[in-house]
Parts: C-alpha cells; sequence; structure tokens
C-alpha cells in the first residue's frame, strides 16, 4: 500500500482539509494507479466536493 496512516480517522481528517483547503484554495485530490484504488469512487467524491481531480501513474521505488 501507498499509505498506510497509523494515527485514527486520518482519512476522514483528509477528506475535512480537503473540503476546508477547497474554500480558500484551487484544491485538487490525486490518486495513483494501483489496484487498491478505487478510481472511479475516487472520481465521484471529488466531484461531489467540487474539486479538481488528477490521476497519476505509480511509479514503484527503484532502491
Amino acid at each position: 500500500h501507498v499509505c498506510k496512516p497509523k494515527f485514527k480517522n486520518a482519512f476522514e481528517n483528509v477528506l475535512k482539509f480537503i473540503e476546508n483547503a477547497s474554500k480558500e484554495f484551487n484544491t485538487e485530490i490525486t490518486t495513483v494507479t494501483i489496484p487498491e484504488v478505487d478510481i472511479p469512487k475516487v472520481r465521484e467524491m471529488a466531484r461531489k466536493m467540487g474539486v479538481a481531480f488528477r490521476i497519476r501513474e505509480y511509479i514503484p521505488c527503484f532502491w
């Protein structure tokens, strides 16, 4: 996995941050192309939040 947050409610707090940031700044949600990510679901989440959406290719670490 790309991100394994250790803090409780991390995902929910990121969503709150995006919502608050979008009130003052051009904001976008990005996702990477990995099987664990439901890209249409993330795209819909961005649409509902009224923020831009971008897909990035996942490049595994090379070290």
